[in-house]
């Protein structure tokens, strides 16, 4: 172990508290699960449906009684190649987007928000549907109603589309509301963990802690960011910052997660005097770091341009952008090899462990191996994308992660004994310190007896010296008066 005197709930667990623990770990998730997709739609959506006329089709879109529960409007388009054979083709599209918050068919009192015309490049393979284009992203709703124009012709010689095909989509009120509530249900335990963790460790010097449980304690505020208590606050303002706080939370809370699982498995193989900064944690906060950076880099470049155009869509971005996202996927890659490497090592390594060390090892492997695998099969990904289908996949993600840290948090926390056996060692060295001081006062109160005793001594001294000078003095004064009277 790495502080004998250290020890954490997981370490006195025997096989059927663990298996307590670890199914009762799968019923909370699946129970999140389930209620999540009963929960309702992410996202409402309007399709229409128009057919291309001589290459051209034009194309009227409008949605009305939106509010800030809506949170976002988001436009799509995708055609449909009729020809036998595959294609590739750019089209133009022309785009008139207007808002208004009053109930009114006159469009010329309506706000003009963009006039604007685009290429795009189409692909398409034979008898199939071509990619799907962004072609509106409004990430404020300040209108009530909002009307689009579109004008998309194709640009090809061939007649080859027949239909197109256009996507409203926005939040679902309901949606809206059920996230507020269950974000903030996760605040409150969140904070309650957070309140039992820091009374059980109380007292407890910082140096004694384990590895576990020093990662737990920032894991458990960065949960806490990642829940977001502001999060209101994004729908109740049109502010972007409150966004890029939400990002920043967010890809915080990542990149902690995926640090505390390399420096767990990769810990196991040192000493506690061997995780040096320098040896142990700096090549991890690089490559991480790089990771976060980069991620928080795409965000902000692709946040500034939806806000300052409504037409904007990545997938025609500058080359910059996507060699970024390239060089990001890279650094997930060395990563996902690092960890990799770490496990293999780790498995080996355990068996020449101590028994505590070991038992923290597989308890933490097995916990971690079914979160990997609900994050994967259930979450599937999708918690970056825009379009979520039901409010299954907020949950799930959110229950999955939340429940992971927080029992966690209670399987890290030290032990009765433990914290007995800390007052005792503390009792003991303070008595050890009042018994030091005993002994140097009663060195003190010799020396200064041995000092009171020289003293003496010379007073003693001092004084038969004058009792000699006064009896030389008196004895010739005595002689001349015996003279006298002769």
């Amino acid at each position: 172990m790495e502080n004998e005197i250290m020890k954490m709930k997981v370490d006195l667990w025997g096989k059927k508290r663990f298996n307590i623990f670890f199914f009762s770990f799968l019923a909370i998730i699946i129970l999140g699960i389930g209620i999540g997709f009963t929960g309702p739609y992410h996202y409402e959506t309007r399709e229409i449906i128009d057919y291309f006329d001589n290459k051209t089709v034009d194309i009227t879109l409008e949605i009305v009684g939106l509010n800030r529960l809506n949170q976002f409007l988001y436009v799509d388009i995708h055609f449909n190649n009729e020809m036998d054979i595959g294609i590739t083709t750019d089209v133009q599209i022309a785009i008139t987007l207007l808002g208004n918050n009053v109930d009114d068919n006159d469009l010329t009192k309506w706000t003009k928000i963009s006039n604007s015309t685009h290429t795009r490049n189409v692909e398409c393979k034979a008898q199939s549907n071509c990619t799907r284009h962004t072609i509106i992203y409004e990430p404020y709703l300040n209108y009530k109603n909002y009307y689009a124009k579109l004008r998309i012709t194709n640009l090809s010689d061939k007649n080859c589309f027949g239909k197109s095909f256009s996507n409203f989509y926005f939040v679902h009120k309901r949606m809206t509301l059920y996230e507020l509530f269950f974000r903030y249900i996760f605040v409150m335990l969140n904070i309650i963990a957070m309140f039992l963790l820091v009374r059980s460790v109380v007292g407890i010097p910082y140096r004694v802690f384990t590895i576990e449980q020093k990662w737990i304690s920032v894991l458990i505020v960065l949960l806490l960011l990642w829940n977001n208590p502001i999060w209101s606050t994004i729908i109740l303002s049109h502010s972007s910052f409150v966004r890029f706080l939400d990002a920043l939370f967010t890809s915080s809370f990542f990149v902690g997660i995926w640090g505390f699982w390399l420096c767990i498995i990769d810990g196991l193989r040192y000493k506690k005097e061997e995780r040096t900064f320098k040896k142990f944690y700096l090549p991890k906060i690089i490559v991480l770091s790089i990771i976060y950076l980069t991620f928080l880099i795409l965000y902000i470049w692709v946040q500034v341009h939806e806000i300052d155009d409504p037409e904007y869509e990545v997938a025609n971005d500058i080359p910059g952008f996507k060699v970024t996202r390239v060089f990001l996927w890279l650094f997930y890659v060395v990563y996902l090899l690092w960890i990799v490497y770490a496990c293999v090592r780790a498995f080996h390594d355990v068996k020449n462990t101590n028994t505590n060390n070991a038992k923290r090892f597989y308890f933490f492997f097995t916990i971690t191996l079914t979160v990997f695998i609900f994050s994967i099969f259930v979450v599937g990904g999708n918690f970056v994308s825009k379009l979520r289908n039901t409010a299954g996949e907020f949950l799930s993600t959110f229950t999955i992660f939340n429940v992971y840290i927080l029992l966690l948090s209670i399987a890290y926390l030290p032990s009765s004994s433990t914290l007995d056996d800390i007052k005792d060692s503390s009792h003991l060295k303070l008595e050890e310190e009042d018994v030091d001081d005993d002994d140097n006062n009663l060195l003190g109160n010799d020396d200064s007896l041995e000092d009171s005793e020289e003293k003496d001594e010379e007073n003693s001294s001092s004084n038969a010296d004058q009792l000699e000078m006064q009896e030389r003095s008196e004895t010739p004064s005595n002689s001349d008066s015996d003279k006298k009277s002769d």
